[in-house]
């Protein structure tokens, strides 16, 4: 859940599970309060990925880094843990007009629980007091014409999108909801799925987005590639609360199994043992996804290893009980109608997985031609070639900035492309080395996966120097 410009957009739809009448829309609420913890340092907020964008935050509201809300952000975010999703989780409860304030008719347990009722009272106020002091909402109208561009762009997108299957696939279709999306350029690589509850039962969908860059002329762009984030997101607000209504009875258990791969999950943000089984439940539920016109067991196989890969290790037993509630929706109408039988299966893994040795299943690097740390490298053109434990699945391979960043990044021959050998287990990539110069690369392990589907289990640095 882990898991982007300082700007927010809501798309809202006034038909429940329908979303082909989604307009995007930027608000101010979200704007604030990613802004507010940008201000507090808060790491998930401090990004560049639009930069000129975010320097105008940085300038606009430089004098303000010891603004009384600013200061609560850094006090709720290191004595509560408020962090990630949870301050989004706030800031979509919120209307501005007048003023600062929460939205009528709110249940209690609408807020993320990070967050107290004395904790939230305190922190409106300040706000309310921030947006003012801060004369915010001439920022945020001096922005316009970005957040109308972004809103087109995102829209374009949000067309792929299978609106309808999350009514047919959860059994809700006629619950009264609200389907939204915040693409959040401050929220830099972070995407949240969340909802707000009210007291009649009604509920508007907010998944935060954070996957844009800049494009050439310095404004956010997003690929096709965000649509499975997109539905990852959406599934949060379906997921998490049967997860919520069903974890005492699996909790044992759950936290068995996370103590396992804990390391494994730390890699990709997730420490916790009920954030797993969030995350376990809605990666299934967005494999279903993807399996939802006709079945494709390649894909589907590939979907299951690399969700293995990233530590889920009983995904494909999880993805297995799904298939059996879309057979059996006359005996199980909703997804919380089959819960008991989700929990039956949590209970009962701690025990399979004894002796199992999970780290077998990942494909490991055993060497690269250039040693990491090399200080006399020949400069040149040179090969650099990556040699793996089994064979790989050719069609996916890459690299990508090194520790140093990508003023290290070496530049590629064009006239040579990499290239496996026969046996699949080594890859060559060709580069242009100059003299005493320092290098820094990696080669991330999602960008790898074994003929089976799995990923290496960490990713490659290699960082050199080259001779005079």
């Amino acid at each position: 859940m882990k898991k982007i410009i300082t700007f927010i957009m809501i798309l809202t739809a006034n038909i429940a599970f329908a979303g082909s009448n989604l307009i995007p829309k930027v608000e101010q609420n979200t704007e604030l309060v990613s802004i507010v913890f940008r201000l507090a340092g808060a790491r998930e907020y401090v990004n560049y990925n639009v930069p000129s964008y975010e320097k105008e935050i940085d300038e606009y509201f430089a004098p303000y880094k010891e603004h009384p809300a600013v200061k609560f952000a850094q006090k709720v975010r290191s004595e509560r843990g408020v962090a990630f999703d949870a301050v989004m989780s706030l800031a979509v409860h919120l209307n501005i007009t007048d003023s600062v304030r929460l939205k009528d008719n709110i249940a209690a347990s609408s807020i993320d629980e990070r967050w107290d009722p004395k904790s939230i009272k305190n922190f409106v106020k300040l706000l309310n007091d921030f947006y003012f002091d801060t004369n915010f909402k001439n920022f945020f109208s001096k922005n316009k014409p970005l957040y109308e561009i972004t809103e087109k762009r995102i829209s374009e997108i949000l067309n792929k999108v299978d609106f309808g299957w999350f009514g047919k696939f959860y059994g809700e279709q006629g619950k009264n909801y609200k389907f939204n999306l915040i693409p959040s350029i401050p929220n830099g690589g972070g995407n949240y799925g969340l909802k707000v509850i009210f007291k009649d039962g009604s509920e508007e969908l907010y998944p935060v987005i954070g996957c844009c860059v800049a494009d050439k002329s310095g404004l956010p762009s997003y690929s096709g590639k965000i649509v499975p984030v997109i539905v990852h997101e959406y599934n949060h607000s379906f997921c998490n609360p049967l997860i919520d209504a069903f974890y005492p009875s699996m909790k044992d258990a759950t936290e068995k199994i996370n103590g396992i791969v804990k390391n494994t999950l730390e890699n990709i943000g997730y420490g916790d043992a009920k954030t797993m089984d969030y995350e376990i439940l809605v990666r299934a539920c967005v494999i279903m996804y993807s399996q939802r016109n006709e079945p494709d067991k390649e894909k589907l196989g590939h979907l299951v290893a690399q969700e293995t890969s990233n530590g889920f290790i009983w995904i494909d037993q999880l993805v297995d009980s799904l298939f059996k509630y879309e057979k059996n929706r006359d005996l199980y109408p909703t997804l919380k109608d089959f819960m008991p039988e989700i929990v039956k299966l949590v209970n009962k893994i701690p025990e399979e997985l004894k002796g199992t040795d999970f780290e077998s299943r990942f494909p490991k690097i055993l060497s690269v031609s250039i040693k990491d740390g090399s200080q006399n490298v020949l400069p040149g053109q040179r090969a650099i070639t990556v040699t793996f434990d089994r064979p790989m699945y050719t069609k996916r391979h890459g690299t990508s900035y090194g520790k140093k960043g990508k003023d290290y990044f070496p530049e590629f021959d064009e006239n040579k492309a990499s290239e496996w050998d026969e046996t699949k287990c080594k890859w060559t990539i060709h580069v242009i080395l100059k003299p005493d110069k320092c290098y820094s690369l990696s080669f991330p392990y999602q960008f790898f996966m074994n003929e089976k589907g799995y990923h290496p289990n960490k990713t490659y640095y290699l960082d050199f120097k080259t001779k005079k």
